[in-house]
């Protein structure tokens, strides 16, 4: 009886050490349902383009409230704020609107250094600076980043890129790729989530 009782525990333990791991498809479509889940959000985002550094400090806040600040690849400042539907782009010294959040995140994407560009697409929803389709194609493989347990997605297509979500909260991690020549790698630092985040940050 001892026996058959060990031997149960012993199957059981092996059983749990070959959980299978989710298909790259479900990660993506788990790291999106990470970012949906969120009432608010505030992310340090950190680039480097080529030997350039830019960075991105995002604050959010449903229903409808987005900002995110930073230094641009010229390190100066420029800023995205949402509210109220109203969409206002710092950017050269000045205030403008943009028509949609879509044509904000565009507008500053090259001068951030595309430090902007994936976390805004997961929160706001917009098609510019989306996860590449091909990445729920990829081979997944497990490895530590940044001190993070991840899961490293590859789109082996033009921009070569790699993706690191983290297992526990599908947020992101790091992403790498390289556009025109040049090797952008992005960390993303851990997100506060869910706590009260000032009023007078969607202030201008």
């Amino acid at each position: 009886m001892a026996i058959s009782s060990a031997l149960t525990i012993a199957l059981s333990l092996v059983s749990l050490t070959h959980v299978q791991k989710p298909s790259s498809a479900q990660i993506v479509a788990r790291c999106q349902k990470a970012y949906d889940s969120v009432q608010t959000l505030e992310v340090v985002v950190n680039a480097l383009t080529g030997k350039t550094p830019t960075t991105a400090h995002f604050y959010f806040a449903r229903p409808g409230k987005f900002r995110v600040t930073g230094r641009t690849t010229f390190g100066t400042k420029y800023d995205l704020l949402i509210k109220n539907k109203v969409v206002n782009v710092y950017s050269a010294d000045k205030w403008q609107t943009a028509d949609t959040a879509e044509m904000g995140v565009a507008t500053l994407t090259g001068t951030s250094g595309s430090a902007i560009t994936n976390v805004s697409s997961l929160l706001l929803h917009t098609a510019w600076g989306s996860l590449s389709p091909d990445l729920k194609k990829s081979k997944v493989v497990e490895e530590k980043q940044n001190g993070r347990d991840c899961y490293r997605l590859e789109d082996k297509g033009e921009l070569k890129t790699s993706v690191w979500i983290d297992r526990k909260t599908f947020f992101l991690v790091r992403t790498n790729a390289k556009v025109m020549g040049f090797q952008i790698d992005i960390e993303y630092g851990q997100p506060i989530i869910n706590k009260p985040i000032p009023a007078a940050k969607f202030t201008k």
